[in-house]
């Protein structure tokens, strides 16, 4: 059961156990359909995967995510993006930069604090 904690169950249900061994509030799981043992997990902290039916987790902390409330724009050119972050300020920065490399994370600016303000 996803929640702010993960909530476990091998009995089909009779019993629960809280597993807490990855970022809380829960969002999104799937359970691979061709052997239930591989689950992926969602959460505010980013996606944790499993291979032994959610008993160990390994974190996958090489993605870059974020989990934005609400999005929005301005007419600037480039335009830039706005949004409100789980956990993490609100933030905006642009939809293209000059550089060969990309948007970075140092084109991001914090426009007003809080939870997803």
């Amino acid at each position: 059961m996803l929640g702010i904690q993960l909530h476990v169950s091998h009995d089909g249900g009779k019993t629960f156990r809280a597993d807490g061994t990855l970022h809380s509030d829960h969002h999104a799981m799937w359970v691979n359909p061709a052997n239930s043992n591989h689950v992926l997990l969602g959460n505010d902290g980013g996606i944790g995967v499993s291979y032994d039916r959610a008993r160990t987790w390994d974190f996958i902390d090489n993605l870059d995510l974020g989990q934005f409330y609400h999005v929005g724009y301005d007419m600037d050119t480039p335009y830039r993006v706005f949004g409100g972050l789980q956990d993490n300020y609100s933030w905006g920065g642009p939809s293209a930069v000059r550089g060969r490399y990309g948007i970075s994370n140092w084109d991001w600016f914090i426009v007003g604090g809080g939870d997803g303000s």
